[in-house]
């Protein structure tokens, strides 16, 4: 098992730069990074190992049952992460494709476990309750965080979820305390303007499955 693990997270590695290649650039005039000059080797490289450390996480922490709705946030997750804190975009058309494996990660999990009525409840409470917490925060933050990562949030919800409820909100608090983290040490070495959330918030969902998985 472990050794499939470690291809998917080559996998996710080597899928990378064809990815970036294909997404088109969002419709704005600010001025950002373009997604293909993030095709490189060194870039790749980058997502291989992130997808790995988050999929041994997956593997030390939960059973093999539990793997299928974490692996979407562990490879396609972390890719959209990385994209991310590059060009504080998170692409809309990645993220539909993580909703997509999230689902089908999703519905093996609960054909997996003992209990599939009560784990879909948890997984479907602790998506909506992430998206209203994010959405809330985005209409009310007046443009602390982008829309992205609202869409972004109901994936993060739900997967932590699949194994507590308690591992929800801790993901979430770690997340948010990251990206406040990071966004105050950019406007204290006096960088303003937007700064990407989206990476912050993957990380919380890992650093509360090791510590409370």
């Amino acid at each position: 098992m472990w050794i499939a693990l470690v291809l998917t997270g080559v996998m996710t590695g080597i899928a990378t730069g064809p990815v970036l290649h294909l997404l088109p650039e969002p419709a704005t005039t600010e001025p950002k990074r373009p997604y293909r000059e993030l095709a490189t080797v060194g870039f790749a490289a980058l997502v291989t190992a992130c997808s790995m450390l988050a999929l041994g996480v997956v593997a030390a922490r939960l059973p093999a049952e539990a793997w299928p709705i974490w692996i979407a946030l562990a490879t396609v997750g972390v890719l959209l992460a990385a994209i991310d804190a590059m060009t504080t975009y998170l692409p809309y058309r990645l993220t539909v494709a993580l909703w997509a494996f999230g689902l089908v990660g999703t519905g093996v999990s609960v054909a997996l476990s003992d209990e599939p009525a009560s784990l879909l409840m948890r997984i479907a409470l602790g998506a909506i309750g992430a998206w209203v917490f994010f959405w809330l925060f985005w209409r009310l933050s007046r443009g602390s965080i982008g829309f992205g990562d609202v869409r972004l949030a109901p994936v993060l919800g739900g997967v932590t979820a699949s194994v507590s409820g308690d591992l929800v909100l801790t993901g979430l608090l770690i997340g948010t305390l990251v990206g406040a983290a990071h966004g105050l040490l950019l406007r204290a070495r006096g960088k303003g303007g937007p700064f990407p959330y989206g990476p912050a918030l993957v990380i919380g969902s890992f650093v509360a499955l090791a510590l409370l998985g």
